[in-house]
Formats: structure tokens, sequence, C-alpha cells
């Protein structure tokens, strides 16, 4: 719309689509989801299973611990994760996984830097003893064999989801789209989302269960346990970041969440997040976008109440489907309520 002088048009026409953040993937029909900020895996040998000492999730035992030790649960031992396999240290172990049956695999994306003789902008040629360099991702980067792609969502109607396919086709992506940089093929893909993350109620519930196992398992080495409840006595859900979330708080940039559920105010019990930069360059507009500082992609909050019910679902519903923080429409802020590697307490 640029090239063609609509740029007046710009912002009524994209004001009804949302964007959404996009991930890498081995396959077009593969959903990628981000690891959580509480996963871990051994500093020593990190990774799967197939190559290393496995990946595991230590969210549940963390709930367990922290809401027994609210009530003066007393411990032989402090809270600690340790490798399986060598006793090593364990540490975060971020990016993206795609999930294939019972088999996961972490997604790697090759990087490749250039480097350029500056061009002199009067004479047209060659700057003396001037040199910059290009760092970006490897064309068709290869995954386990496979090329890389990348999915994402983008809400919108389909007359204009074509129309912008076209442009990203024409135009690419990124910086130095004229010095033959992010020259990319875009298509519309239907993925079978149910087969790779569960209903909401069922991924609720799936955590919820898991948490009693884990709950049960930690109560034991309790020294005071007849004092303490042998199951959980709340219900709980977790609001897991699929991008990063500009929060704010009384308009102060922030890094916790906080939820006006059902007309009632509430503060996560447990959060696990990390600060990540926000910025960017609008190429429709040939401006720098405003900088700030957001929740991390991955981040975890935690959040309980007295019981499950019909009306929590349908509140749970409406936040995965709008998304949480500002900015949502250039995919902020979007949401996975209990993300399905909070079940994995032992490593894969």
């Amino acid at each position: 719309m640029k090239l063609h002088g609509r740029v007046s048009e710009i912002t009524d026409y994209v004001k009804d689509m949302r964007f959404g953040f996009f991930s890498p993937s081995d396959s077009p029909l593969k959903l990628p989801l981000p690891f959580p900020e509480t996963t871990l895996s051994c500093k020593k040998e990190g990774g799967f299973k197939q190559k290393g000492h496995g990946i595991f999730d230590s969210l549940l035992a963390r709930i367990a611990y922290i809401e027994l030790q609210k009530i003066n649960a007393v411990f032989p031992v402090p809270f600690n994760f340790r490798c399986q396999e060598c006793d090593e240290r364990v540490d975060r172990f971020p990016g993206f996984y795609v999930k294939e049956g019972s088999e996961y695999k972490k997604i790697s994306i090759d990087k490749n830097s250039q480097t350029k003789v500056a061009i002199n902008r009067k004479r047209k040629t060659a700057e003396k003893e001037m040199l910059y360099s290009i760092t970006g991702i490897s064309p068709m980067a290869k995954v386990n064999g496979k090329g890389a792609v990348y999915i994402g969502r983008i809400d919108a109607p389909v007359e204009k989801i074509d129309f912008l396919l076209e442009a990203i086709n024409e135009m690419g992506i990124g910086a130095f789209t004229t010095r033959g940089f992010g020259k990319v093929q875009a298509e519309k893909k239907d993925i079978n989302v149910d087969k790779y993350v569960e209903r909401l109620t069922d991924r609720v519930k799936t955590v919820n269960n898991k948490l009693k196992e884990v709950w049960k398992q930690i109560y034991s080495i309790a020294l005071n346990k007849n004092e303490l409840p042998a199951e959980p006595e709340e219900y709980y859900f977790t609001i897991d970041l699929l991008s990063p979330a500009l929060i704010k708080n009384n308009g102060i940039p922030s890094l916790k969440l906080e939820l006006n559920f059902n007309r009632t105010k509430m503060t996560p019990i447990f959060y696990s997040t990390a600060p990540v930069f926000i910025g960017g360059w609008s190429t429709a507009w040939g401006l720098p976008k405003e900088t700030t500082y957001g929740a991390k992609m991955g981040s975890t909050y935690v959040f309980k109440i007295k019981e499950e019910s019909d009306s929590m679902y349908q509140a749970l519903e409406q936040i995965e489907q709008r998304g949480v923080g500002e900015r949502k429409d250039e995919g902020y802020g979007d949401v996975l309520i209990c993300h399905p590697f909070h079940k994995e307490v032992m490593p894969v």
C-alpha cells in the first residue's frame, strides 16, 4: 500500500487484524510451543533424553513446596533440583519444541553473519576502510534434516489475509530487504491444534491431578505431615506467555501479572519470568516504535481459587482468546492456560 501511495489507508486496513508471533517448527503442520520459564535441564548434558539427560518442568513441585510452607510445613532438606543422571546442577532451558505422539524434539535455528563493504553515498563506490556485519537467520535452516519454518496466527478476514500474504511474498520481512535479505514464502496452513494441545478444561484438570501426585510426594517427607493436608485444598491454574507481554500496574511497566477474574482482582501465588527489551521499527511508517520492557515469552503465572466451576472455565477461555497486557493486536500478550509441558515433572 505504501508503494502505491496509499499510506493513509494502512491504519484503517489493519485495525481489525491481530498479528501473532511466529515460532520455529520443523514442519508446517506441527505446532511449536516455547518452553516455560520453569523448564530445567542438566547443565552438563542438557537436552531431551535422546541426546541429553532429559528436560523436566519444576513448576508443580514448586507450587506444592511453597503452599505447604505457607501452612508451616517443616522439611528436612532445602528445596533444590539436581540432575537425576549425574547429580550435576540444572539450569533453565529456553527455546521451542514440537511433539509428535510421545516424542519431543527441540527446535534450533541456525544463524550466519556476513561482512560487507560500506558504500559511499556520493560516489556510489566502496568506502575506504569501512566494513559492516549483518547477522540473520540462515535460509532454509536445517533442523534434523528438514527445512525450518515459522508458524504463527493472524486473526483477520480471509480477503485481508490473502492480500497480506501477497504483500509479504513480494516485499519480504525484516531489515535490509533491499539488499536481498528477508525473502520468504508465506502460505496459509490448517493445523490440527487439538492434536498438540488438549482442550482448556482438560489441561486445567490434568495440571491439578498431576499436582495432587506431586503434593503427596512432597507432603510425605514433611516432618510434621500429621498437621498438614494430604492433598491441595484449592484449585490451581497457570497463565503461560506464548509471546512477550507488556504488563502495566497503575500505569507503570511491571513483570507481575494481575487479573480481573470474574470481577475479582487476583494476584499470582508464584510466577517465574524475566524482563525483555521491546522496541522495533515500523516499516509502514518509517519510524521507530516505542521502547519499553515486558515479560519474557515462556513466563509462567500461577493462580488459585477455592473450587473449579463453569464460570471459571468461561473466564479462562476469554483470557486465552484475548490475551493479556497492551498492544495485543501486535501479537504481544498471547497466552496459553496450563501449558502442557508443566505435567512433565520427570525428565523426558
